[in-house]
Formats: structure tokens, C-alpha cells, sequence
């Protein structure tokens, strides 16, 4: 048998397109009276603008607004209030914009739904589609779909494209309604073409995935691309992972860096972790360790994975085995098998932990019902000799064979020798030499020496019938891997 050696978990990019965060949004339209009298500041210089606002609620409601977007949310208050009494639509959008994040001002999630109410009820699409988002995400009151529904459908009537996003987004999840791929798409179609960032986005994904609409991945990119131009965090990293991995333009590891990075210093946790594993596939695990210390530090899985691997190997960092258990185990706790297989070495090995053979037999096992071909390869050893588990050869021989179908190379050869010597199952020549040469195609040098060796002594027929098995296995293995 072939000794085992350790394999860090995998640094795989996890490709993601996930719907922004759209949160509450603000109303910068301009400023409307009570008897809905539309009253413009656009043109007004804030010396002006200010002077008004002493006894002007329309130039209260500008000077506010003005404030708030400047992130003055504190100076915004007792304008955005004054005038809110008043009834200016604006204000009542934006004042409770303040209350509901509690942004210069106490957190007053009721008061903001009624400010909402007030501005919906004049017609406000704004508010329309915050009062949806406060009832989709439980602000205020139980999570309702029903009710957020309503008000989106009502933000969407009147050409609103956050309310279209907002909308598009429920029929995409099936939030309070059936899934329908089609009908979001159209809808994302129709914010994204008045230029919302976060529907070109969505739309983006649909396009790629082939989710509602035809796959085309031009157009994924196109519209990736409109939401990057924007600054959208994540349409730069969908449009960085196009280039890193050649989807529907040349590969460009430099443009999906430079993507990357842009998404990455907004706090996109998936592009901090990109933009680390690309540092590491360059080798610069120093450049690489802070971006995903970033995204662990918002709980990404494959960052704490990957943190865990440096701890391990000391690379780019003091190494430090404690520490590597510690990240294992916080990715572990989200299910990555790679994690799972990882903290199962550190323990069945005694590595920053108490050596443990029955944690180890549990994380392992973990990791191969997720489908880790080297958790079936380490369990294949533990049923071997017995270690946390009891011997049972068959079980071994099964590990070892479901990791090898899952192209693990050091399994590959393995299976050869099983095959070979019969150890467990049937002496069957043939399928030592199918697996001896799946190996040697994997890199394995010992397997293609022991391949050289086993032809030599095969007859033409156990020649002919292992090529037929060699070209069976290669097309299942491929598969599964």
C-alpha cells in the first residue's frame, strides 16, 4: 500500500452571484408640497438653500436631503424632521430613511413605517418599496412576503427601478409566491435598462446561469459590465470571475486583479477571498493573507479554509498549528468538506489538537458525504487499520475506490495495487492495469513504473480488455471529477 501524504484542502474560486444587499432607499427627487405642488432646489447654492431652510419646508427638505447625502445624517435631522411635519413627500422618505438605520438620530423603526405609509399613500415609489423591504426582512413587524409583494408590485407599477429589482428578486427566490425565473428576468430587464446597478447585476446571472432566459454569455457580460461601470461590488467581482476563468472573453488574471480589488475595498467578502487566492496562485502568500483574513473575518468559507492552510504551512504567516485548527474549524462549521478533511488530518495526526481518531473518522466522513475524494482516501487508510473505527477491509477497499473514481491520484495508484494483489477483492489484472494508467496520466511517477512492470508480464487479452476498462474508468472518472 501507498502511504498517505497531506493534501491541503482545495483553493477553489467560489464563483457567487448573489443579490446585493438594496436595503432602504432614499428619495433624492425633489421636493414636493402637500398639495403635491412639485418645487425644484436643484438650482439653488447651499448659502441660498440654507437660508431657506430657516422657514422654507420645501428648501428644509433640499437642505436635508443635501446633508444626508453628503453623510451629515446627524445636521440632516432636524431639517429632514421640520419639514416631514410639513408633509413633504421627500422628507417623509428621508427622514424615515434616518429613523429605520438609526443614522443621526435614535432608531425608530415604527415611526419610519409611518413615515412611509404617508409618503406611499401620496405616491410615493420610494416608499412603496421600503415598506416592502421592512416587511420582507421582518423590520418592524413579522416577515411578510404577502405584504412586501403588495408594495413592491405597486413600486414597480410606477416605473421604479428598485421596486422592479425589489419585485424581480421575489420571483426569483419564490419569496411569498411561486418561482418563476421568467417573469424576474423580465423585471430585472426593466430596471436594468433604466440603469439600476443591482437588477444589471441579477440579470447578469440569469443570462449566465441560463435561468429565465436563453444562456448567452455575452450578454452576462454586457450587463456584468454595465453594473461593474457603476461601481456595484457585485458586478465587479461576477465580471472579474469572467476574466479569471475565460467565461465569454479571453482570460485576463490581471483584469479580474484589478476587478477584484475595486469589489474587494467596498467589502465584498467573495471578491476579498478571489483576490487572495489569485495571490496565492501567483505564489505571494504575504499579498494574499490580509485580503483573506478580510473575508474570514465575514465568515467566508474557503477564506477560513485557506487561512488555515497558511497557519499550517507557514506560509505567508509565522506557521502556527493551533491557529490552523482554529480556521478549519470555523469553515467546518459552514460544511466546506475541504475544511472538514483538513481538521480531520490535524486531528487524526495529533496537529495543533489531541490526536483524536474517532473525531477524525466523523470529520472525514463528513467530508466524503459532500463528495471529497481525499476524506474517502483517508477513511479508506482508518478502515485499513483500524484506527477510531474498526478494520474492515471491504470498507477500506470502498473508500479507496470512491476516491479514486473521484480522479484522487494517490488512490488511483492504490486501486492499481489493490487490483493487483487482490487484497479484498478478486486478483483481476486487467483493472490493475485500467488503474495503473489512470495514475500515470494523473502524474503519478510510481504508477506508471508499476504499469511498465505489470505489462510485461500481462497476455495480449488482459492487454486488450485492460485498454477497454482504462477508457471506461477515464470517462467516469472525468465525470466525477
Amino acid at each position: 500500500m501507498e502511504y498517505r501524504v497531506f493534501r491541503a484542502g482545495l483553493l477553489a474560486v467560489c464563483l457567487s452571484l448573489s443579490f446585493p444587499y438594496d436595503g432602504v432607499c432614499l428619495d433624492g427627487s425633489a421636493a414636493v408640497s402637500k398639495d403635491m405642488e412639485i418645487i425644484s432646489y436643484g438650482s439653488r447654492d447651499d448659502a441660498t438653500l440654507e437660508r431657506e431652510s430657516r422657514t422654507d419646508p420645501n428648501a428644509q427638505a433640499e437642505w436635508g436631503r443635501r446633508l444626508l447625502i453628503r453623510g451629515k445624517h446627524a445636521e440632516a435631522v432636524p431639517f429632514l424632521a421640520k419639514a416631514a411635519e410639513q408633509g413633504i413627500l421627500s422628507a417623509l422618505t428621508n427622514y424615515g430613511y434616518l429613523l429605520v438605520n438609526g443614522l443621526g438620530v435614535a432608531q425608530n423603526v415604527a415611526k419610519a413605517r409611518s413615515l412611509f405609509l404617508r409618503a406611499a399613500d401620496l405616491g410615493n415609489a420610494t416608499a412603496m418599496n421600503n415598506l416592502g423591504w421592512m416587511y420582507q426582512n421582518g423590520h418592524g413587524s413579522p416577515v411578510d412576503y404577502s405584504a412586501a409583494l403588495t408594495w413592491y408590485r405597486r413600486a414597480a407599477a410606477e416605473g421604479y427601478a428598485p421596486g422592479q429589482t425589489s419585485l424581480a428578486y421575489m420571483y426569483e427566490n419564490g419569496l411569498g409566491l411561486p418561482r418563476n425565473a421568467t417573469e424576474a428576468a423580465a423585471w430585472y430587464l426593466k430596471a436594468a435598462e433604466q440603469g439600476n446597478a443591482a437588477a444589471q447585476n441579477n440579470l447578469g446571472a440569469l443570462c449566465l446561469k441560463g435561468d429565465g432566459v436563453n444562456a448567452d454569455r455575452a450578454k452576462a457580460l454586457f450587463w456584468f459590465r454595465k453594473a461593474a461601470d457603476q461601481g456595484d461590488a457585485a458586478g465587479q467581482y461576477n465580471l472579474g470571475t469572467l476574466y479569471e476563468l475565460g467565461i465569454g472573453v479571453d482570460a485576463d488574471a490581471t483584469k479580474a486583479a484589478m476587478l477584484y480589488e475595486r469589489s474587494a475595498l467596498q467589502g465584498h467578502p467573495h471578491a476579498q477571498y478571489a483576490l487572495g487566492a489569485l495571490h496565492l496562485a501567483a505564489k505571494d502568500s504575504a499579498k494574499a493573507f490580509p485580503w483573506l483574513e478580510r473575508a474570514a473575518g465575514k465568515r467566508h468559507a474557503c477564506a477560513l479554509n485557506s487561512l488555515g492552510i497558511l497557519y499550517q504551512n507557514g506560509e505567508g504567516v509565522e506557521a502556527n498549528l493551533t491557529k490552523a485548527a482554529f480556521y478549519y474549524s470555523q469553515a467546518s462549521e459552514a460544511g466546506l468538506p475541504e475544511a472538514l478533511y483538513n481538521l480531520g488530518f490535524l486531528y487524526e495526526n495529533g496537529l495543533g489538537v489531541r490526536k483524536d481518531a474517532e473525531k477524525a473518522v466523523s470529520l472525514y466522513s463528513r467530508a466524503a458525504e459532500k463528495g471529497n475524494a481525499a476524506a474517502f482516501y483517508a477513511l479508506g487508510w482508518l478502515y485499513k487499520d483500524g484506527a477510531g473505527i474498526p478494520c474492515d477491509t471491504r470498507k477500506a477497499v470502498e473508500c479507496f475506490a470512491k476516491a479514486a473514481e473521484r480522479g484522487y491520484p494517490l488512490a488511483l495508484t492504490n486501486m492499481g495495487k489493490i487490483c493487483e494483489a487482490g487484497f479484498g477483492t478478486e486478483r483481476n489484472r486487467a483493472r490493475a492495469y485500467a488503474w495503473y494508467r489512470l495514475a500515470a496520466e494523473s502524474g503519478q511517477e510510481q504508477a506508471a513504473q508499476l504499469l511498465d512492470e505489470l505489462r510485461r508480464g500481462m497476455e495480449p487479452r488482459e492487454l486488450t480488455q485492460g485498454e477497454e476498462i482504462f477508457r471506461q474508468m477515464r470517462l467516469r472518472v472525468h465525470k466525477e471529477s
